[in-house]
């Protein structure tokens, strides 16, 4: 199923490639996360598919996150595929922030800012300082304090998301089309 949402991603972005994953009952690793600055097939050729695998065959994570990078700020580099992590927040994000805001100098995109910020001083001050311009974001990000998954978007920003079994697995993606052609071709 994750691979397949992943695959589909690709037609959002090319640019790179990143994933998390989160199981919070294993408390030394809380968060893994992989960035790439190769080709999102490149990724899942050789870091996806070696982890589902060999360790999340005996882990299954409980939160799985992917994300293919359509790079608007910032060179094409490792450093700047997503997710990214900053203490207890790890997160990924689709669209762009146009305004300067805390931190932006420090970090070559504006998602990685962004995360820091959320980290720092919490969502809602974060997303304030930034509120009425022509910002675009959804959100998808991971509190290792509080435990949650967090996803959010405004009105510029697409963010869909299902419950898509009986266990209660929740899937998201940034098209409808995506979770529409995985859960047919799943459930």
């Amino acid at each position: 199923l994750a691979r397949n949402i992943f695959l589909l991603n690709t037609f959002r972005g090319e640019d790179s490639a990143g994933m998390l994953d989160y199981s919070p009952e294993i408390k030394d690793k809380l968060t893994l996360y992989w960035q790439s600055e190769a080709h999102p097939f490149t990724f899942i050729k050789n870091t996806f598919d070696l982890q589902c695998n060999s360790r999340w065959k005996k882990d299954q994570p409980k939160i799985l996150a992917v994300h293919c990078r359509a790079a608007t700020q910032g060179k094409i580099k490792k450093k700047n595929a997503h997710p990214f992590s900053h203490k207890h927040i790890c997160g990924m994000h689709n669209g762009t922030i146009t305004k300067k805001f805390k931190h932006t100098d420090e970090y070559a995109t504006d998602s990685e800012a962004l995360y820091r910020n959320i980290n720092d001083y919490g969502l809602e001050e974060a997303l304030n300082e930034e509120e009425g311009f022509t910002s675009a974001w959804a959100l998808t990000y991971v509190d290792k304090i509080n435990y949650t998954l967090n996803l959010i978007r405004n009105d510029k920003r697409p963010l869909y998301w299902t419950v898509a079994d009986a266990n209660s697995m929740i899937v998201w993606a940034s098209e409808d089309w995506m979770l529409r052609e995985t859960i047919k071709r799943f459930w």
